[in-house]
């Protein structure tokens, strides 16, 4: 069987599943760029951190949500140099990385809706952040 000739059901399957594996993620992200808010040097932190959005990263390239993809690597990578000491996250780097996560929720949120412009309208504050 071919993805072409794939069931519509089993996307939608998929996308049930990513945006519940994602609500789980999307807590630890919230709660732990709290604590991070905090305390900055919490490594124990920065570890669930980026498991979480390395997950997250994950489950979008399997449903095809590009931009998730794309914003979670961004948020990686800084939680890996912050977890190298080659960057200290500070109030205006978390604040970044909460609109992140927002923007990850919304983007899963318009996919799952079937609102395929969503992204599109989106595309400059999507880019922006990614720059930032």
């Amino acid at each position: 069987m071919t993805n072409a000739s794939k069931p519509d059901f089993a996307d939608s399957t998929m996308m049930d599943l990513f945006r519940t594996e994602l609500e789980t993620h999307a807590t630890t992200l919230n709660d732990g760029l709290l604590a991070l808010e905090q305390t900055p040097d919490a490594m124990d932190r920065l570890d669930a951190l980026m498991r979480a959005v390395h997950s997250i990263k994950g489950g979008a390239r399997i449903v095809e949500l590009d931009q998730i993809v794309r914003l979670a690597h961004v948020m990686e990578d800084g939680f890996v140099a912050a977890q190298r000491r080659q960057i200290r996250l500070k109030s205006a780097q978390i604040d970044l990385l909460f609109r992140g996560a927002d923007l990850i929720r919304e983007i899963a949120d318009a996919a799952a809706e079937g609102d395929d412009e969503w992204p599109q309208a989106h595309q400059s504050e999507i880019d922006k952040l990614v720059s930032a």
